[in-house]
Parts: C-alpha cells; sequence; structure tokens
C-alpha cells in the first residue's frame, strides 16, 4: 500500500493538512504493527514555480515511485486531500474519473509593429489574439458534446507597452481541462486549427506551445468500493459521500493510479477559506479522521 504525503512550499496553501495526517497515524497505532507495510512517497509537483520545477519535480517523483516499487513491490496506491467548506469527517470518492486533466498553453503571434497613426504599415497581432481569445470558447461551445465537461481558460494576455504604439508580437495562454481523453485529444487537435487559420487570415505567423500535463485522475472500481467500506467504518456510513461529483482541478496522483489500482478520496474540513489562498487555515481536527482512515 502506498500512503502519498504532498510536501512543499507556501505557495499550494495546504501544506499544513498533508503534513498533520501521517504521524497521528503512527501514534494511533502506538507500538502494534501496522496491517501491512505502508510505503510513504512524498511528491512535490504541486509546488513548482515554472514549467522547469514541474518537469523535474516529475521525473524526481517517478523515479521515487519505481525505487520503492522494486523494493517493496506496491500493489495499490492511497490519497487523501483535505477539503474546506465540506462537513468535518465528511470523506468523498467516486469510481472513475474524478479529477480532470490538464494542459497549458502559451501562443506568440509575430507581426509587424509600429507608429499606432500608420495601422497600414503594420501587421497589427492584437485583433488575432483577441480574435483568438472568443474562437476558444466556441470550441467548447460548438465542437464538443456538451454532456461531456470541458473547461478551456485564457489566463494570460500580453502585448505592447505604449500606447501609442502597435506591437510587433502578442501573447496568449491559458489552460484546458477535461475528464475524457478522446475529448482532450479533440480540443488539442482544434486549438492549434483555430490558432493557426486565424494567425494566417491576419498575415501573421503563429508559435504554438501546447503541453500535455496530469492526466485524468481515475479512481479504481473495485478500490473505490474497499475505501467508501473503509471510510463508513471510520465516520460511519451517513459522512461518506461515495459518489460524490468530478471536479475540473488536476492532481498528480493521477500518474500512480494510472501505474497502480487505487483510490484517492477529499475528507472533509469543515468551514474555512479555500485551497490556495493566503488565508487557507488547516482545520487539525480533522487530522486524527484522516489518520485513521489510513
Amino acid at each position: 500500500v502506498l500512503v502519498r504525503e504532498a510536501l512543499g512550499g507556501g505557495r499550494h496553501a495546504v501544506r499544513g493538512g498533508h503534513e498533520a495526517v501521517p504521524p497521528p497515524q503512527v501514534s494511533l497505532f502506538g507500538n502494534q504493527p501496522l496491517p501491512g507495510l505502508q510505503v510513504r512517497l512524498q511528491a512535490h509537483a504541486q509546488f513548482a514555480r515554472d514549467d522547469a520545477d514541474l518537469a523535474q519535480a516529475a521525473v524526481q517523483f517517478a523515479r521515487c515511485f519505481h525505487m520503492h516499487d522494486e523494493r517493496f513491490g506496491i500493489g495499490r496506491v492511497y490519497a487523501l486531500h483535505n477539503e474546506p467548506n465540506r462537513p468535518l469527517g465528511e470523506i468523498g470518492l467516486r469510481a472513475g474519473p474524478l479529477l480532470a486533466a490538464v494542459d497549458d498553453f502559451t501562443v506568440t503571434l509575430h507581426g509587424r509593429g509600429g507608429h499606432a497613426a500608420y495601422p497600414q504599415a503594420c501587421v497589427d497581432p492584437i485583433p488575432a489574439v483577441l480574435q483568438i481569445g472568443h474562437g476558444l470558447q466556441a470550441i467548447r461551445a460548438r465542437h464538443l458534446d456538451p454532456l461531456h465537461p470541458s473547461v478551456i481558460s485564457l489566463t494570460v494576455l500580453s502585448a505592447g507597452q505604449a500606447q501609442n504604439v502597435i506591437p510587433e508580437t502578442a501573447r496568449l495562454g491559458g489552460t484546458v481541462r477535461t475528464l475524457d481523453e478522446g475529448i482532450r485529444q479533440q480540443i488539442a487537435t482544434d486549438f492549434r486549427a483555430l490558432v493557426e487559420a486565424t494567425a494566417d487570415a491576419f498575415g501573421l505567423t503563429a508559435e504554438i506551445d501546447y503541453r500535455f500535463g496530469y492526466p485524468v485522475l481515475a479512481n479504481d472500481p473495485a478500490e473505490t468500493a474497499f475505501c467508501a467500506m473503509v471510510a463508513a467504518d471510520v465516520v460511519g456510513p451517513a459522512a461518506v459521500a461515495a459518489d460524490r461529483e468530478p471536479e475540473m482541478g488536476a492532481e498528480d496522483f493521477a500518474y500512480m493510479l494510472q501505474a497502480r489500482p487505487g483510490a484517492y478520496v477529499f475528507l472533509g474540513t469543515g468551514p474555512g477559506s479555500g485551497l490556495h489562498t493566503p488565508q487557507f487555515d488547516y482545520n487539525d481536527e480533522a487530522s486524527p479522521i484522516g489518520a485513521s482512515y489510513f
């Protein structure tokens, strides 16, 4: 059994909860032997500051997993994430897709800059980048089955630094989140077609950097049923949400669920500020519950 604990820097703002659950687990069992060998693996990918950090963390995580797998023969994997604003002690899970795949993109449009008084002498990238931004939402609204969730978020937009200068380049970036691999691939194809066609129509050249990130986190049905049974023993059947709705967040534990059967669950920590915010304050009362679950 692999118990995965996420540790790292402050920006992820969930560190206290992840660190607090495993130590009480040891004290709860005291000197009694744990039922089976448990391997705790630390993952730092969530705290990456940029793509280079993320790539390095992913490589280290994979190496660490394979090293422990060779040594201990890891058969199943389990993980828990705290969840503010859910009832304290509620354990939520579902079989199949629970968290989304996430991909990110950066597009740079190259034109010809110049004075804003003479646009006819320029090739302005700004109208094109705005057109692409609108077009991305049309992919979601008109190209895809509305019964398959997906989110395309344009989160970065930059061009120019002076009011009277048409810039030579414009950039946009963002993320794509999906729960279905076919939809994921279709968006990637349609994205590239949209950007290239728009750039060509405006007389620009496009530089596209589309990066596939974490895959869909899909819980194994048999292991999900097992975890729901364990959760019911710990918090009672009424506090187990065994078929909770999936979310569009992403999680590196998805890689481990591709390698081994297992399940990922959420543990409610009661009212409070949301994750990834400076105001996040972990509820210590959840720690014994999480430890008992493991």
